[in-house]
């Protein structure tokens, strides 16, 4: 699609959306394996997208259209996470029945929810991540 100002077009999401899964395709050339998950900051779908900001309308529309393509986009604070779906059906299922005890007592009001505080996640040095 040609614009008159081609410095002024912004995708739309499902054109974001394939830029997106460009990307993929090009790191996936590039390593010579497929990508399952990746880690995407603020700013990089913010040039990828050509968005001066990422409202909450345009990445659930962006999401909808990559989930059409087996992807999943996760906002995580200051950087997303784009994970395969395909993927995340094989990681282990959770069930409630570990808690049901204590399910029923936040269902009659009386769980103590000060036993659970130690559970916050604390401040911690980042990771090493795997750069492309």
């Amino acid at each position: 699609m040609s614009c008159p100002d081609k410095h002024r077009y912004k995708p739309d999401a499902r054109e974001s959306a394939l830029l997106f899964l460009r990307l993929m395709e090009a790191r996936e050339m590039d390593k010579g394996k497929p990508m399952t998950r990746a880690r995407l900051p603020r700013g990089t779908l913010k040039d990828l997208w050509k968005r001066e900001k990422l409202t909450p309308q345009f990445l659930e529309e962006v999401h909808e259209w990559m989930l059409t393509a087996g992807w999943t986009l996760v906002d995580a604070g200051s950087t997303f996470a784009a994970v395969r779906v395909d993927a995340v059906l094989n990681w282990p299922r959770v069930s409630l029945a570990r808690i049901n005890d204590e399910l029923l007592q936040v269902s009659n009001g009386e769980y103590d929810y000060e036993q659970l505080e130690h559970l916050w996640a604390s401040e911690t040095e980042e990771e090493g991540d795997e750069q492309d």
